[in-house]
């Protein structure tokens, strides 16, 4: 029952930067919107391999638009859109390790701090409305945590044993 668009560009570079006992990672992204203000992402990181691993990390900034259901809705009786929303910003930090503990064993930890601001909440009850939309939170949120794997590979199989916590807040 309606006719919209939504145009969305973007153009990204990384450069990696190997050196005897570090190396160095920059990735820039430039998104270039119609109905949003042009922004840019990037991602600083840093290795250092270790015996048999490295250990490593990372900073970056993101930016997500919101959807084109967002904005426009989907079943205007259920879902109504929200062209009001704001694009949802995040600041993460990073960082881990990855050891090869015997042949075909491998160990990786990661952990991690992510602050979202405008966070988009896609199924908020509206009363005066009457349906569920989409709005931008009014507070940052904040999502802390760590991830683990244990690997094994052979010839024939692999084998993984994932662990993660998670602590979100808003």
């Amino acid at each position: 029952d309606q006719i919209q668009s939504q145009n969305s560009k973007s153009i990204a570079i990384e450069l990696l930067f190997p050196l005897k006992f570090i190396n160095f990672e920059i990735l820039m992204r430039r998104n270039y919107n119609q109905k949003f203000e042009n922004k840019s992402n990037i991602r600083f990181g840093t290795v250092f391999p270790i015996n048999d691993g490295k250990f490593y990390l990372s900073y970056s900034t993101a930016v997500k638009n919101p959807s084109f259901t967002e904005r426009f809705g989907y079943y205007s009786e259920t879902f109504v859109g929200n062209p009001n929303l704001q694009p949802e910003i995040s600041i993460s930090h990073e960082f881990g390790f990855s050891k090869l503990l015997k042949q075909n064993l491998n160990l990786t930890s990661s952990f991690f701090y992510t602050i979202l601001k405008d966070e988009i909440n896609g199924s908020y009850y509206d009363s005066a409305l009457g349906a569920f939309t989409a709005r931008n939170k009014d507070r940052n949120s904040y999502r802390r945590g760590f991830e683990n794997k244990l690997s094994y590979s052979s010839k024939y199989y692999s084998f993984d044993i994932k662990h993660s916590f998670v602590d979100a807040t808003e």
